[in-house]
């Protein structure tokens, strides 16, 4: 058992890992003992980070009037169906929009201080998990690792797991892959061969590991980057459609498309996002010029026969984007067996 230093981010991202795979079946009890015992140890530390990057109690409450005067307010047929109109984004048909507005300002009234406060912490987020802590881990050996173990699971317990000695080459690889590299990761979740992952996983870390030492190396910038996104959010959030519940909404959201809003005025939003790009242009252009570099990074190659065969899950841009790992001399072939593709000229 060791203390070790760790973003607020990776730590969540550690303690999902640790619930997901508490549920895996017919593991080694040193495995089942090492995540329970971490797992326990920290909650003390996640009760503290859930708290403060959550809403209170009572604007949940405030939530949950604000859509009961909804439902109140809301068309209904004559089994007593709410009517619901633009469906993937809940938006009720109110029949006064007049009465329904009142009573939801005087509803904002009541909690106006419990929605300030969620509006002025809920900004602070991105840049508060970013920020170190430590917590207690308690290590297993990957040879105790379960057999139906997949990536995303090995990933996420990584900080656990002790791994017995790699052989690794100093291997040049993109900054931005790097800085990035989480993003990469996204599209193996679903591979499970075990040798296979376990080098994965581990060569992803070895890359975000150099991609936060280019980022502390490069504080004030990124930090000023921080501040641009969080700006570039506010300006999205304000000129967006807004449904009857005052949520934002969007065409798509999650981790691999991203956010992109439904502007409700096109002109102002333009104006206001040229005219924060102009502001932040000096940093814009530094971390893009650190972005197209090269670093090193220690890299465990992987062998043509450690690759999953003929896995659904694997797509050829999967494969270009860790064509690096991959041993020299296998480069082609274990490129071309899983996707039968052709190695580009």
């Amino acid at each position: 058992m060791n203390k070790t230093v760790i973003t607020k981010q990776n730590f969540l991202i550690l303690d999902e890992g640790l619930e997901k795979v508490s549920k895996i079946k017919k593991v080694d009890i040193d495995f089942s003992y090492a995540v329970a015992r971490t797992f326990k140890l920290n909650n003390l530390l996640k009760n503290s980070i859930v708290e403060s990057i959550n809403p209170s109690e009572n604007y949940n409450k405030f939530k949950e009037e604000l859509k009961k005067l909804a439902v109140e307010y809301c068309k209904k047929d004559d089994n007593n169906n709410i009517s619901i109109v633009n469906v993937p984004y809940q938006e009720y048909e109110i029949i006064n929009k007049e009465d329904f507005e009142n009573s939801k300002k005087e509803l904002k009234l009541k909690y106006k201080e419990d929605i300030e406060d969620w509006e002025y912490r809920r900004k602070q987020i991105n840049n508060f998990i970013l920020k170190e802590d430590e917590c207690v881990i308690y290590s297993v050996s990957e040879d105790h690792l379960p057999e139906n173990i997949d990536f995303d699971s090995v990933f996420k317990i990584f900080p656990i797991i002790k791994f017995n000695g790699f052989e690794t080459i100093d291997t040049e690889v993109d900054v931005s892959n790097c800085i990035a590299a989480s993003m990469l990761i996204e599209k193996w979740r679903e591979v499970n061969k075990p040798i296979f992952i376990k080098k994965l996983a581990f060569n992803f870390k070895q890359m975000i590991s150099v991609g936060e030492k280019i980022r502390k190396e490069n504080k004030e910038l990124f930090d000023r980057q921080l501040e641009y996104e969080q700006k570039r959010i506010e300006i999205g959030e304000s000129n967006s459609y807004h449904n009857i519940l005052d949520e934002v909404q969007s065409k798509y959201n999650n981790k691999i498309k991203g956010f992109e809003y439904y502007i409700s005025d096109t002109n102002k939003f333009q104006k206001e996002f040229e005219a924060l790009k102009i502001e932040y242009k000096d940093c814009i252009d530094e971390i893009e010029k650190i972005l197209k570099g090269e670093t090193t990074v220690p890299i465990c190659k992987i062998k043509k026969s450690e690759y999953p065969e003929n896995d659904i899950n694997i797509s050829t841009d999967m494969l270009m984007d860790i064509f690096f790992m991959m041993e020299d001399e296998d480069n082609e072939e274990a490129l071309n067996k899983p996707v039968k593709i052709k190695k580009k000229k």
